[in-house]
Order: C-alpha cells, then structure tokens, then sequence
C-alpha cells in the first residue's frame, strides 16, 4: 500500500554568532558577479528575436526592502545547489522556508532502507539549522509513483527510453511541489535548477500582458532547459531560480564562503530512485523478460547472439554480445520480435538520422501549449534549434506543423535519436526554450538512405 501525501514540520535551531556575522557581511556583490551584466545581455539578445518592448529577469536575486515578509519555499534536496539558492534568498530579504520531498520508498521494494534518501535529509537538517529556517518534509510517493514511475516502465515494456526526470519536473515538482508550497502560504517557490525566466511584454503576439519566458542559464555546461521544457509558464510565474545567472564555480565559492555544511559536498546523477544501484537489475524487478536475438543490421538474418531482454538496451547503446570480436552498438529494436539490430562500430550510418517526428498531444509548449506565433504564420515552419538529449549541444533545425504531428529536421545528423526520449526546441540561437516532446519516431538512418557520413560529419556522441 502507498502511503498519502503526508507532511511533517521541523523546526530548525538557531546557528551561533559567527555563522550570522559569516551571512550578514557577505556581500550580494560577491554572490552575484555577473548578474546585472548577464541580465543586460541576455535582454539585448532576447529583444532581438522577439520584439520585448521591457523584460526582467526573474532568475536575479537581490536584496530589496519588498522581499521583507515575501514567503519563499525553496525546494531543499541536500546538494550545494538548492543549498545555496536558500543561502541566497534568506540573503535577499526573503522569509525562506526549506521543502524537502519524498518520491521514493525503497521499502516498498525489499523491506530494507537501501536509498540514500535518509542521508540526504540529514543533510538537508543540517543546511536549515545553519540558516534558521523551517524546513517541511512532504510526501508525494504515490503520486510519484502513479505519474513518473508507472509511465516508465509502460515505456521500456513498449520498446521506448524515457525520461523520468522531465516528467518528474511536470508532475511534481512543478505541480504537487508548488500546490503544497502555496497551502503553507508561499508567495514564491524556488529551486536549484540552472535556468532562468524572462518577464516581458511582447507587443506583437501578447498586446500588452506579461509573460514569462523559459531560457537557459547562463553556465552552458550546467544549463538545465532541457529538463523544464515540459513545463508551462502557469507553473513558472512565481518560481524563482537564484543560480540562473551564475556558473558552477560561483555556486561552489558561495557555499564555501557562506560555510554551508554543503559546500564540499559532491553533485549527484543519473535518475533520483535507483541510487548507486545497477539500473538492469533495477528496472528487470518491474517489467518482464523480452529475450530475443542480435542481428546485424547489413544482413537481418545475421545472428550474432542472444539477449535476456530488449527492455535492457536503447539506440546508440553499446551491445554486449558474448564472443563477440568487433564492437556492435544498438540501432534498433523490433517491438514485435524482441530482436536487437545492431551495427559494426559507433560510427555506422544506421546509428544517425536527420530527422524525427512527435506527436502534438505529447508536446508541452511553455507558452501554455500554445506554439509560437511564428510556427504559426511562416506557412506552419520555423527555423530554430534543438536537443534530443541532456547536456547535448544545441543543433541548429528546422521544425513544422502537419496534421497531429510535429516534424523536426537537423541540419546535420544526429546520432541515437531514440523514440521515448525528449526533444525541446529552443529559439535560433538557444536562448529560449519553447518547448519539449516524446520522441514518437525517427526518419529513415542514413544507411536505409544509402548516405555515407563524411570524416567529422557526424557529431559527438
């Protein structure tokens, strides 16, 4: 049985008078180096697109004597990030109140405490303590697991690769997060997430009305657009995101300077409720067996081996095929028989394509699944950039309207375009992110087009 959304209320210690002196002479400056400059910039290039007559950053975070009563729940998860970003607003003036959620219980599972989820939290105490604030626990284990965890495994028994983390970002924490923030009176919500959003009046499609715009952070490498593209502007009106406008490297100098007990502590990946734990082992607990054969690709009736289940593997994966004396990687998956095509080497053309297709009823337009105007009125295209996976460079496209169906065209080939995977779209020059997508296909790979890729053509995996 799934527990209900509970809550729990800790109120945290007060810290001694050398960590209050530590966060009353650290100056706003120092925090935010680049703030204003990037703000100015960003604004420039942001009018330049799309006719802002005003614009302002909500990602900036500075003090104000009207952020003095303001209520912001800040989205507390025990890393630097989110640690610095309450750090910050408690420094702006804000009433900040630590939320920490609950999405997984790993007892469920085998009756045993394997996450680390409690040792997070121990660490999120620790970060409230140190600034004075209240911090609440809040569990959303069933509705994690009806509208994240349900939808993945549907996906990988159906032959796709999802990712959890986009849902989890529109199911919870831009949903239930934000409902549970605002019954505890918040005026703002706050995360960690490196991204930023633009208030602007645009005269040419909005007349007159603020609206906000989703754009990447400024730190490239950190940017995570991608993982918000399915939310809309609704959602965002009253987030702030304090570390949009800074690099990593300023987090990290902030946190140490501050003294946070956080500070040194090392970023986590890969997907929140598996852990360290081997994802095959973990995913095999809830789908069945697929097992099927390896076949290659320049000849189907190839066999090169066996395989205990298709739902282990996604294109572009490298296959491993017992006795094998080449390197083979995934470039497709037959839903019907189970088979694995694979191909000789990372480089094969079966592994590349330049372009893919999405339902409109699977893709979440920011502007409140409202796509931009100029999609509308350039005869249904638009020119703009892309990304099908995290942390990818953005690739310049082509993207249009036809009947239920979005079709997007690289303007070079893209490498393990995977159905089930998010595609967001973004703006020529990636500043603002319209939008993301379930990947529902791709177009035929340059080896069905009997295309060869030139030395350096393709991209970097």
């Amino acid at each position: 049985m799934l527990p209900e959304t509970t809550e729990l209320s800790i109120h945290a210690s007060k810290p001694d008078a050398m960590v209050w002196g530590a966060l009353r002479n650290h100056s706003l400056k120092r925090c935010l180096p680049r703030s204003c400059l990037a703000a100015s910039k960003c604004a420039r290039n942001f009018s330049r697109t799309s006719r802002v007559e005003r614009n302002r950053f909500v990602s900036d975070i500075n003090f104000s004597e009207n952020n003095v009563g303001k209520k912001v729940v800040v989205g507390i998860s025990g890393g630097v990030d989110s640690s610095t970003s309450a750090y910050l607003l408690k420094q702006a003036g804000y009433e900040v109140i630590g939320m920490h959620m609950k999405n997984w219980d790993v007892t469920d599972e085998l009756g045993m405490e394997e996450c680390p989820a409690e040792a997070e939290y121990k660490d999120v105490e620790k970060v409230c303590n140190f600034l004075d604030i209240p911090v609440y626990r809040v569990n959303f284990v069933k509705q994690y697991w009806q509208d994240v965890f349900t939808p993945l495994v549907e996906g990988y028994e159906n032959g796709l690769t999802p990712n959890p983390d986009v849902l989890c970002n529109q199911k919870i924490k831009f949903d239930a997060f934000l409902k549970k923030a605002k019954e505890i009176g918040a005026d703002y919500v706050a995360t960690g997430h490196y991204v930023r959003t633009v208030s602007e009046v645009d005269g040419e499609s909005f007349a007159n009305e603020n609206h906000l715009r989703l754009v990447c952070g400024v730190d490239k490498k950190k940017d995570q657009s991608y993982f918000l593209s399915f939310v809309n502007r609704d959602s965002l009106k009253n987030v702030l995101f304090p570390l949009g406008n800074m690099h990593k490297s300023e987090v990290r100098k902030i946190a140490a300077e501050a003294r946070l007990p956080t500070a040194d502590k090392k970023d986590s990946y890969g997907i929140c409720f598996i852990g360290k734990r081997n994802f095959r082992d973990f995913i095999d607990r809830y789908t069945f067996p697929k097992p099927g054969y390896f076949r290659n690709v320049e000849n189907i009736n190839e066999i090169l081996g066996c395989h205990d289940s298709s739902v282990f593997y996604t294109i572009g994966q490298k296959a491993k095929i017992s006795g094998a004396q080449h390197k083979w990687f995934v470039c497709d998956k037959d839903y019907f028989t189970n088979d694995i095509i694979v191909a000789k080497g990372g480089d094969h053309p079966s592994l590349y394509c330049d372009q893919i297709v999405m339902k409109t009823s699977n893709f979440y337009w920011v502007d409140n699944n409202k796509p931009p105007v100029a999609l509308i009125k350039r005869n249904g295209e638009m020119v703009g950039s892309c990304r099908i996976r995290y942390r990818q460079s953005l690739t310049p496209c082509k993207f249009w309207l036809n009947g239920d169906n979005l079709h997007v065209r690289f303007d070079s080939p893209q490498y393990a375009a995977t159905p089930g995977q998010i595609c967001a779209l973004y703006c020529s020059d990636g500043f603002e992110c319209y939008g993301g997508g379930v990947i529902e296909g791709r177009g035929e790979s340059y080896y069905e087009m009997g295309i060869e890729l030139m030395p350096g053509e393709h991209l970097k995996k």
